[in-house]
């Protein structure tokens, strides 16, 4: 195995990875509720602005990847009725629209994250 695939293997690991503790995060959040002060949603919006803005980031590289994918390898469609070349394409085309999206979704975690910035909460004397 070529260090290439070892670092991808690793790649891999590392985002079930996180996407497992992501889900605890929110299965954690959907039972106990928590009241968030302030503070706590300014750092979730930093969160969601990072977390977005990743993903973003992976969904184009995979884009690239699966679009290159037929390059120099033999492929067959498991349906036999489409061309595996033009799946690729599709396959990389969704992927061009969850980027697209996730940048529109990173755009309104930018903005939640400045608005909510501007919030405090006053000291009642």
């Amino acid at each position: 195995m070529s260090t290439n695939d070892d670092n991808t293997a690793a790649m891999v690991t590392d985002l079930a990875t996180a996407t497992e503790l992501i889900r605890a995060v929110a299965r954690d959040a959907r039972s106990t509720a928590p009241e968030l002060e302030a503070a706590d949603l300014h750092t979730l919006g930093a969160v969601l602005d990072e977390l977005t803005s990743t993903l973003a980031h992976i969904a184009e590289q995979c884009a690239a990847a699966t679009g290159n994918y037929p390059d120099g390898r033999i492929l067959r469609d498991d349906t036999d009725s489409h061309d595996s070349a033009a799946r690729c394409a599709e396959a990389a085309d969704h992927l061009h629209q969850v980027n697209q999206h996730l940048n529109a979704a990173n755009e309104e975690a930018r903005r939640f994250h400045t608005a909510i910035g501007h919030i405090g909460v006053e000291m009642q004397s």
